[in-house]
């Protein structure tokens, strides 16, 4: 892709704001209120930041040094669920790191590590900021699905919900539920029987202030937003092509986008079928929302996580 278009200067702005926060050596921090997935960062990075080599270096170098932070089954069963496009960068990504550190993530057969490992940088990592709170919720609760379940209902503190709500985080039902019975035994979270089913809410207490840091974090959904933002990128390698085919490419991926978008509580795409403006109205669409995303004035950073 054009590194020149706006929609590679977008993604490439977003991704150093989100890597700098958590402690490459960047200027910019647009996200310091937006609550970091890091699995899903780690696993679209290597494709959305290919045409950035230096950035690559640096997340390499990040993943070296703090690879213990990353909890190895969530990144495998989020990794399950996304196209080949996205895995297939970074699965060399991940044999790399593999390669050079004693990092547990679960990579394919036949996944190569790059032919040249690139030199290490320095980085660091300030686990005070709010940003990274998944990660200083596992630097203290340790790196498991506990952690993550209690950093979701910290997200939410006043919403009821279920094992099954808890699920896109990418632990089983069965281990969120045995968690969350954990969690009222010990007094943190309430319960109360719903029909055939319980539901969860957190405590009020003081006590998990701290942990949950300052108001007004946000915590998007970043796997359907680092989703929307790969579509984008595909829609800019259909430029070229004959006007008949880009249409139909264009409202194909404005499909995609939509309940994508419904879901990070954008506006939604334009209708496209039948639009010889196709193409030009999605690439308007898509460069707003991404340049939105990259100033961290996006809706999507308002948007709850369960719901």
């Amino acid at each position: 892709m054009d590194s020149a278009s706006p929609i590679s200067r977008a993604t490439t702005d977003l991704l150093w704001s989100l890597w700098t926060e958590l402690g490459v050596n960047g200027v910019v921090r647009k996200h310091a209120q937006v609550i970091i997935d890091p699995e899903a960062l780690l696993l679209f990075s290597p494709l959305l930041v290919a045409s950035d080599p230096r950035l690559l270096e640096l997340i390499y170098s990040w993943s070296v040094k703090h690879h213990g932070l990353i909890a190895p089954s969530r990144l495998s069963g989020l990794r399950k669920t996304l196209p080949p496009e996205v895995t297939g960068p970074f699965d060399c990504f991940a044999a790399t790191v593999r390669a050079n550190t004693p990092a547990r993530w679960t990579i394919p057969k036949g996944a190569s590590p790059w032919s040249t490992v690139p030199a290490l940088r320095r980085v660091s990592m300030d686990l005070t900021r709010p940003a990274l709170r998944t990660l200083r919720l596992r630097a203290i609760l340790g790196v498991s699905a506990r952690a993550d379940v209690l950093g979701a209902l910290l997200s939410e503190p006043g919403e009821w919900v279920t094992a099954s709500q808890l699920t896109p985080l990418g632990y089983s039902k069965r281990a969120i539920a045995l968690i969350l019975h954990d969690l009222h035994e010990a007094r943190l979270i309430d319960a109360q029987p719903e029909k055939n089913r319980i539901t969860y809410r957190l405590a009020v207490g003081a006590e998990l202030g701290a942990l949950a840091g300052p108001p007004g974090l946000t915590n998007p959904r970043w796997l359907d937003l680092f989703s929307l933002v790969t579509l984008a990128h595909t829609l800019i390698t259909h430029q070229a092509r004959l006007p008949t085919l880009r249409r139909v490419a264009a409202h194909k991926l404005v499909e995609q986008a939509r309940p994508l978008a419904a879901r990070l509580n954008l506006a939604p795409p334009p209708k496209t079928a039948g639009d010889p403006e196709a193409f030009e109205e999605a690439l308007r669409w898509f460069i707003h929302h991404l340049e939105g995303l990259a100033s961290g004035s996006s809706p999507a950073f308002a948007a709850p996580t369960i719901r």
